[in-house]
């Protein structure tokens, strides 16, 4: 390791900021603009609240989405707390599998499904789901290449094929 690197240890700088939005800044943006959506659409429509259709949509949604907050909270917490290369392999996971499918289901799946119409709201969701592939490729690349990443969860003398390998047992 360099004199440069080997002060690169901890979950710190941008790793940080990847764990406090997988244990906290993404489940609360998501509670609150979830919360504003739905309350939004109650007051140009009030009606809404009388249907039981909304109620059962609204149920679903929230359920689906605090699922999705806890898999976040999850992977954040063992990037927070382990320091072993599966605790990188399982955000990986988490992140291309829990915010992208997030998106899919909360936002186009649900919609279309339960609501009349939804299929425009499902249309609408198509940026949010490639900013969210986007940023979601970001935070790989840095998990693959962050010298602080590799010294915090001994990644940096193993190659990605025995690292993948040893994640799998």
């Amino acid at each position: 390791m360099s004199k440069r690197n080997e002060g690169l240890h901890g979950v710190g700088g941008w790793l940080a900021l990847l764990v406090a939005g997988m244990l906290v800044l993404g489940p609360l943006l998501a509670i609150g603009r979830t919360y504003g959506e739905f309350a939004s659409a109650e007051r140009m429509y009030p009606g809404l609240t009388q249907l039981a259709e909304w109620s059962s949509f609204k149920t679903v949604g929230w359920v689906s989405l605090l699922i999705f907050c806890a898999i976040s909270i999850y992977g954040g917490l063992g990037l927070a707390t382990k320091r072993t290369p599966d605790a990188v392999s399982r955000a990986k996971w988490i992140l291309w599998f829990n915010y992208p499918l997030s998106i899919v289901v909360t936002a186009m799946i649900i919609p279309t499904a339960m609501i009349p119409g939804g299929g425009k709201e499902a249309a609408m969701a198509i940026p949010s789901l490639l900013a969210s592939l986007i940023a979601v490729a970001i935070w790989t690349a840095y998990l693959n290449r962050s010298k602080r990443v590799q010294n915090t969860y001994g990644l940096g003398d193993e190659s990605p094929v025995v690292q993948v390998s040893a994640a799998a047992y």
